[in-house]
């Protein structure tokens, strides 16, 4: 499948060149559009399960999949899998098409429909390939994990197995990735074989792809205990194939904090803690004091999230002096607001308002838009709860101007303001306001000036309700483009809220 990063492919069409590096400029709608337009015109000039059409819809799927529109995806790539299978090149792409379209279904938790699909696309690869062919090996990976998700995890295991013994028996790159399945799949038994002891045997190109791959894998892993203990498990084989100053161990151990972070009431703290510190270490041997402050800054949250907020307190105070030493203005005003956030947390206000106060002042300093936008959010959600309003509502919007409207930070801002202008809480709880807000700036930013009187965007029962109210009647391509801008903004900003933001 395509991503909008590396080199193009020249077996895509024009469109679809053109379409990533639309994507890649951030211009996911435009892109869509040029590629569904071309879909629509093939499937009237060669008809709908023509080849044509086939390889069309395919590329739709793709531009959809990276926009994240998984549904509509799924759509294209079931019409693409109708397509011609009388010649081998087409044959292999009605099997690529059935890998993804499972894939998809996986990703969207539609798993009986997607363990039919992977089935069937295996069962045409063994006959197409055979079971021996790396073909055969690439049908059966995504079957693995099925099982992994569905708790049929002695299947797994066969499978991945063999995948596996299939990729390393033909020398093929993907088996990193197929290493990488097995390790979390043994984590899930509880196993406790060395899962990555084949490091030791292969190139040192081939330890930097599996940490890759097991970076990514832990990331989107169901069970974050089993992703957390596969990476714990890679640390030292890792150290010993590349040193421990490689970017590959680095990041796994950052990786490692990420996905207990993420882990909320299931997180195992110290072993968060022990991997930031491991990574500090190695910055401080190897002489990187950025990064050894950096660091910093993560072992204090994982800290102050484990409960012990005098020690996040403290290494706030030394990442502060060190980061002054560098003459790093920008830093020590991120250091400055993570130590006021907590000092707030713990009730002592006036600690907190002093050194968010500082925050700002050191932003300023930096000449650091972002930071000072963040700064001065900071200071003004500060104020706001200590009742300080006018104070607060400058600062927010000082900072909004900071801040791309559909910024974290600026959402934020925006329900604080929301809550003061109408006298309502703090708007600590109430960001659905500001998202829909932010929706609709987001729609109208992109529509033609004369085309809506209204859009009206609210918040129930966790998704948006949309109404548009046209001002004039529109053309064919503007019903198009209104109907692919509000798909991107549904996406988009559907992620907001499973963040939190």
């Amino acid at each position: 499948m395509p991503t909008p990063s590396g080199n193009v492919s020249s077996e895509y069409s024009p469109t679809m060149q053109q379409a990533i590096e639309m994507m890649r400029a951030g211009k996911g709608a435009e892109a869509e559009e040029i590629v569904a337009r071309r879909a629509e015109h093939i499937r009237q000039q060669f008809g709908a399960a023509s080849a044509q059409d086939a390889t069309a819809q395919g590329e739709l799927g793709a531009v959809l999949t990276m926009t994240g529109q998984l549904d509509r995806a799924i759509n294209a790539y079931q019409e693409a899998c109708k397509g011609p299978t009388d010649t081998e090149p087409l044959m292999r792409d009605r099997l690529t098409n059935l890998m993804t379209l499972g894939q998809l279904l996986d990703r969207v938790g539609r798993l009986d429909e997607a363990e039919k699909v992977l089935f069937d696309g295996l069962r045409g690869r063994d006959s197409f390939y055979g079971r021996e062919h790396p073909g055969y090996a690439f049908g059966l990976e995504p079957l693995a994990e099925l099982m992994l998700r569905t708790g049929r995890i002695d299947t797994a295991m066969d499978m991945v197995q063999e995948v596996v013994w299939n990729f390393g028996r033909n020398g093929h790159q993907r088996l990193a990735g197929a290493v990488v399945l097995r390790a979390l799949v043994m984590k899930a038994l509880g196993k406790g074989d060395a899962p990555f002891a084949i490091l030791e045997k292969l190139p040192t190109e081939f330890a930097q792809d599996v940490a890759a791959k097991a970076v990514d894998r832990a990331a989107r892993s169901d069970n974050p205990r089993w992703g957390s203990q596969m990476l714990q498990e890679l640390v030292d084989p890792l150290i010993a194939k590349l040193g421990d100053a490689h970017s590959s161990v680095l990041n796994v151990l950052i990786s490692i904090s990420n996905v207990e972070r993420n882990a909320g009431k299931d997180s195992d703290s110290a072993a968060r803690i022990s991997a930031i510190k491991k990574a500090i270490a190695i910055f401080e041997k190897h002489g990187k004091p950025n990064e050894v402050i950096n660091g910093s800054l993560g072992l204090a949250l994982a800290y102050s999230d484990s409960g012990d907020n005098e020690r996040a307190l403290s290494i706030y105070r030394d990442a502060a002096d060190r980061a002054s030493k560098l003459g790093d203005r920008g830093l020590v005003s991120q250091i400055h607001r993570n130590c006021g956030l907590l000092l707030s947390e713990m009730g002592r206000s006036a600690d907190a308002e002093k050194i968010l106060k500082d925050s700002v002042d050191e932003a300023r300093q930096s000449s650091n838009s972002e930071l000072l936008g963040r700064a001065l959010i900071a200071l003004g959600i500060f104020f706001q709860h200590q009742n300080r309003f006018d104070q607060a509502k400058s600062l927010l919007k000082e900072g909004q101007t900071k801040l791309p409207p559909a910024d974290p930070d600026s959402i934020t801002a925006s329900s604080h303001l929301r809550a003061i202008e109408t006298g309502g809480g703090c708007g600590c709880g109430d960001t659905g306001a500001a998202i829909a807000q932010a929706f609709h700036d987001f729609v109208m930013a992109r529509l033609p000036a004369d085309l809506l009187s209204r859009l009206d965007v609210e918040l129930k029962d966790g998704d948006f309700e949309v109404g548009v109210h046209l001002q004039r009647e529109p053309k064919p391509d503007e019903v198009a483009h209104l109907e692919r801008t509000i798909n991107h903004a549904l996406t988009e900003f559907r992620q907001k809220l499973l963040s939190g933001n």
